[in-house]
């Protein structure tokens, strides 16, 4: 159970890496170092544009305002209705890339075992 949750963590992790505005390592300085924020920290302040974007998308769901999968199973708000929210990263960052996606190639090759271990698999074909 624990292999699986570290997989899922590990999984969900190197998708958020691959994304160039969440690993860019000048976002550090942005972070605010005292307990309050400044007016220009909080001007700047994203989680306003998260918090406005995150009610429409409510008052559009309420709304009908919606696109559904083929069977109606899920549904998603129409991306165009919605307001953009600004990247605080450096255009120029081009994220982080090694061998495999995030990882090296031994990297790798552990956490594909960990996961065809969790399936009950062998990574190796069997010597008969």
């Amino acid at each position: 159970m624990w292999d699986d949750q570290a997989s899922d963590l590990v999984g969900q992790l190197s998708i958020a890496h691959l994304d160039p505005a969440r690993s860019d390592p000048s976002m550090i300085a942005k972070i605010p170092r005292g307990i309050f924020n400044t007016p220009e920290e909080e001007a700047a302040n994203p989680s306003h544009a998260k918090a406005l974007r995150a009610h429409k998308a409510r008052l559009f769901d309420v709304a009908g305002e919606i696109e559904e999968d083929d069977d109606g199973l899920n549904y998603w708000i129409k991306p165009e209705v919605l307001p953009q929210l600004p990247s605080q990263a450096d255009s120029n960052w081009q994220g982080i890339r090694k061998d495999v996606g995030i990882f090296t190639d031994q990297e790798f090759e552990f956490i594909m075992s960990k996961c065809l271990r969790s399936l009950s698999t062998s990574p190796y074909p069997e010597s008969r």
